[in-house]
């Protein structure tokens, strides 16, 4: 996954299902507007980066 003010291409659903379960469990990126893209950074390492 890839996260940051500006990215583009797609995500599937399922993976915007965990980004918000990883983002609920851990409070990460309270207050921020993410923009999120498929990728090959498992998601928990791109919640852990914000």
């Amino acid at each position: 996954m890839q996260a940051g003010a500006e990215v583009e291409g797609s995500i599937p659903r399922g993976d915007v299902a965990a980004l918000i379960a990883t983002l609920l469990a851990t409070g990460a990126g309270v207050g921020a507007q993410l923009e999120v893209v498929s990728g090959e950074t498992p998601i928990a390492e791109a919640v852990a980066a914000l």
